[in-house]
């Protein structure tokens, strides 16, 4: 079986090295290179991981130098990026965010979430990592023995990438927070603009209008160029009807729905 592959452009044994041994005990392959732009990018052309896990700051080039040649060379298809930090500087995020890295973590962080990020990139859950392009029952059944925050989180991410929908959009973010909270609290889908925007937005420092647009585009996005199969399992549809693309809030709500079903389902199985 292939494990996820991930990359760390930092070997110090204060960070880089203690990041590769805690990946590998989730059981991911993971490898550290020296923290240096170009050496960075050497390594990503040489070993080709699904996650790359950088420093802001960096010799040679920095995160956003960085970002900006993987989006140059392999926009499609680059591998996802945690950029981390140790310094609060927004307009250092801002660019960074503005090339599509994945996620931006400020240090000091608990390395358990750096796992749970990882698994949320990759959908590597439980030494399992399905191919987010078919549609199985083992895609959705196999699955927790408890029902946890962290395992619904991490089905959810599971469910977008078989449509799919890439990490790589920045609504996928939005989307995947918006099914979280309405799986919590099921009034939030009829709440969707004076509530569900505003506290995502208020989350991202951004604005409820720039929520609800990059939902919009992540949603047709993956209607207009998806997996038939997986959409028509998920929505109920026939071919034909899946021009009729949902609205925000009933997206949202049928994933919601669908993941809280799913994840109880297999809890009473336990």
């Amino acid at each position: 079986m292939m494990h996820s592959h991930v990359i760390i452009g930092d070997n110090s044994a204060e960070f880089g090295k203690i990041c590769m041994e805690i990946l590998r005990q989730a059981g991911f392959t993971a490898n550290t290179t020296e923290k240096d732009g170009n050496q960075l990018l050497a390594q990503i052309d040489k070993e080709m991981p699904d996650v790359v896990i950088m420093d802001a700051y960096m010799k040679s080039l920095d995160a956003i130098g960085v970002m900006k040649q993987l989006n140059h060379k392999c926009r499609s298809n680059r591998p996802a990026c945690i950029v981390t930090s140790s310094f609060e500087n927004k307009f250092m995020e801002g660019e960074i965010m503005k090339q599509g890295v994945e996620y931006y973590i400020l240090k000091p962080f608990d390395l358990s979430a750096l796992v749970d990020r990882v698994n949320d990139l990759t959908g590597y859950i439980e030494n399992d990592r399905a191919d987010v392009c078919t549609v199985d029952s083992e895609l959705y059944q196999d699955y927790y023995n408890e029902i946890s925050n962290k395992q619904i989180e991490a089905f959810t991410a599971k469910v977008l990438r078989a449509m799919p929908m890439t990490v790589k959009l920045k609504g996928y973010h939005y989307v995947k927070d918006a099914i979280l909270r309405v799986a919590e609290d099921q009034g939030l889908a009829n709440a969707v603009t004076k509530e569900l925007y505003p506290s995502i937005a208020k989350k991202y420092n951004t604005t409820a209008g720039a929520v609800e647009k990059a939902i919009r585009t992540a949603i047709e996005l993956t209607w207009d160029c998806g997996n038939i199969e997986t959409l028509n399992k998920l929505f109920g549809n026939d071919s034909s009807n899946l021009c009729a693309k949902p609205s925000n809030a009933k997206f949202i709500a049928e994933i919601a729905e669908y993941v809280t079903m799913m994840t109880q389902r297999n809890a009473c199985r336990a």
